[in-house]
């Protein structure tokens, strides 16, 4: 079971591969920033195709223009062969136990499931004290999990301890070893000792009858006993087939609880509400997009957003809409390299300059800045250190590093430099998509 009861999972798989990912080798991450990195955030949970992470809102901004977030996610992606997305949550309390993205206050509540939020929050602050167990139920997308998480922290804070809270999936495997052991009788008095139960996706315990006749057991003991309980599951306990007797009529002492899938309107308001943790405010265009392309797997929309705040450095992110998609890749194709030679000529179209004017020695604002652009710009999609930079336009590696930090600088307040990169990111972006 798991030793950290609000998360409903093992930790242990995530801190591992956090670990891997700060001291992965990287000239974005000095041994200073990666000291940084790992007091100010916290591995949540590894799931099959994302690494959740609680990152300290308060270093949002500075390891984003630095560029040690995109850094972390190219490491990520490097480690795992591009087979698992980082999903960071910002939060102002990295050192809580709960994971922030799975909390009654980060529940946006559809019209048709705000009456479920509200009988879920207040069964777990009466702690089950009716004696009722709640079954909650709803399909994909449809916010189950989420209540369910949000019940276990709920109970945790209260000190209802020791908490059981685990997935179906894990009672299975608990069981397989407690067999294997000869020592059943401690599988069972673990729940016997608890002092509340949380237990996700029943249905993945078709066809497990032993684990189904061992969680019935259970459920019928603690129900006797008044502890609170809260389980989910795909379709209400009646409708649900290859469930054992056993259990069926264990769960039949259940509330049944209904989550919906929410609305388009709802789907956008969750958007908007994620994207404001990054201290983003998404045009109302990019909103509506993401909430259609996500559907009912919103449960991806923190890496999503991950994905386009690291990737997108003129601020744009979630402002326009076809660097939006740009940047998610529609096209499931393979991104073409950038090259300097690109950045050099888009910067040069852009600020009407001559490519040459760029490497020269020229003092001029009217070469200056866009030469600080272009160098900004090499860091960040061509991937070259600070002495490479220097050496392609003839200087020395402190004025690299001097006009990355001034354009990140200039970004957030000069509006019409802002734009400016942003025309050219987008014509970076184009050539990457291979568009030409």
């Amino acid at each position: 079971m798991t030793s950290n009861p609000s998360l409903l999972v093992h930790p242990d798989e995530a801190t591992s591969l956090w670990k891997s990912v700060l001291h992965a080798p990287s000239p974005r991450l000095s041994a200073a920033t990666r000291e940084a990195l790992a007091q100010h955030t916290r591995p949540l949970e590894r799931r099959t195709d994302e690494l959740r992470v609680a990152i300290d809102s308060a270093e949002l901004e500075s390891w984003l223009r630095g560029g040690q977030l995109a850094a972390l996610e190219t490491s990520l992606q490097t480690l795992t062969d591009g087979a698992t997305a980082l999903a960071l949550v910002p939060t102002d309390r990295v050192g809580s136990i709960a994971d922030p993205g799975f909390s009654f206050a980060s529940f946006i509540a559809s019209p048709v499931n705000a009456a479920t939020r509200a009988r879920a929050l207040a069964f777990a602050r009466s702690a089950g004290a009716d004696g009722a167990a709640l079954a909650i139920h709803g399909g994909r997308g449809s916010g189950k999990t989420h209540l369910l998480r949000a019940i276990a922290t709920q109970l945790t804070e209260q000190g209802k301890e020791p908490l059981v809270a685990c997935g179906a999936e894990r009672l299975s495997l608990d069981l397989i070893a407690a067999i294997g052991r000869d020592d059943v009788d401690r599988f069972r008095a673990h729940f016997d000792e608890a002092a509340a139960l949380v237990v996700d996706d029943l249905e993945s315990l078709v066809g497990r009858d032993a684990t189904q006749e061992e969680l019935a057991r259970a459920l019928h003991a603690l129900c006797d006993r008044g502890v609170p309980i809260a389980v989910a599951l795909s379709r209400p306990a009646d409708r649900l087939p290859g469930l054992v007797e056993s259990l069926r009529a264990a769960l039949a002492r259940f509330t049944p609880l209904e989550t919906r899938a929410p609305e388009w309107e709802t789907r956008v308001a969750i958007v908007v509400a994620h994207a404001r943790r990054w201290g983003a405010e998404p045009s109302d265009p990019v909103a509506a997009f993401l909430a259609t392309k996500l559907r009912s797997v919103l449960g991806h929309l923190d890496a999503t957003l991950t994905r386009l705040m690291t990737r997108a450095s003129a601020g744009n992110a979630l402002f326009d809409l076809e660097v939006v998609k740009r940047l998610l890749n529609e096209t499931g194709e393979k991104p073409a390299e950038i090259s300097t030679g690109d950045v050099f000529n888009a910067v040069a179209r852009q600020f009407d300059v001559r490519v040459r004017d760029l490497r020269s020695q020229s003092r001029s604002a009217r070469v200056t800045v866009p030469r600080q652009v272009a160098m900004y710009l090499v860091r960040r999609y061509c991937g070259l250190s600070y002495p490479e930079i220097g050496r392609l336009f003839a200087r020395h590696h402190t004025t690299a590093l001097h006009s990355d930090r001034v354009v990140q600088g200039q970004l957030a307040d000069n509006t019409s430099l802002r734009a400016a990169v942003v025309l050219v990111e987008k014509e970076l972006l184009r050539l990457s998509e291979g568009g030409g």
